[in-house]
């Protein structure tokens, strides 16, 4: 099968308050996390706050690969608004498995939550991340939906007759179309 190089943009905000974050790290005593996850076809990606066994907190970026673990390769940047002791440096990663995960250590769980240190405007956290995903992907489908006559018509003017056909499940089945006139 052909293997295709997929590059992805990504741009996620993430604003979730100092309640829900404490309420969800507090739950564990050693590493806990907060997760925000978005979808791509058989991935989800998301930011993550950890908080880790020496109460340190880390903000990153995480993989979920629910059916083939995938291995993605990152290149993004985190910014936290509006603290000004971030660095938002852009990092470059490999994900390899389901359920990796990378943090950036930011500070520790008392500074996190220290007003003076101005990671929360009126009890809200903003994060955001911005990169490119990308991956090899073996089967790669392009979709194409002919909903009316115009759509055939483009169809039919097609300089390639070859395409792939995806289904719910992913995937794909590869048709050679010949026209007979």
């Amino acid at each position: 099968m052909d293997s295709t190089k997929i590059e992805i943009p990504v741009f996620m905000r993430w604003k979730v308050s100092k309640n829900e974050i404490q309420k969800r790290l507090q739950k564990c005593s050693s590493t806990a996390k907060a997760v925000n996850l978005k979808e791509l076809p058989g991935i989800k990606y998301g930011i993550v706050i950890l908080k880790t066994k020496e109460n340190e907190i880390q903000v990153g970026l995480a993989f979920r690969m629910p059916k083939n673990p995938t291995i993605i390769n990152a290149k993004f940047k985190l910014s936290v608004i509006p603290a000004y002791n971030f660095d938002g440096s852009i990092y470059e990663k490999v994900f390899k498995e389901d359920g990796d995960a990378w943090g950036n250590p930011v500070c520790s769980w008392k500074e996190f939550f220290d007003p003076a240190n101005n990671y929360f405007i009126n009890d809200y956290i903003y994060i955001t991340l911005e990169g490119i995903f990308s991956f090899e992907k073996e089967q790669f489908c392009i979709g194409f939906e002919i909903k009316g006559s115009n759509d055939l018509k483009t169809f039919y003017n097609r300089d390639d007759k070859n395409f792939e056909i995806s289904g719910s499940d992913g995937k794909c089945v590869k048709v050679s179309f010949i026209l007979l006139k």
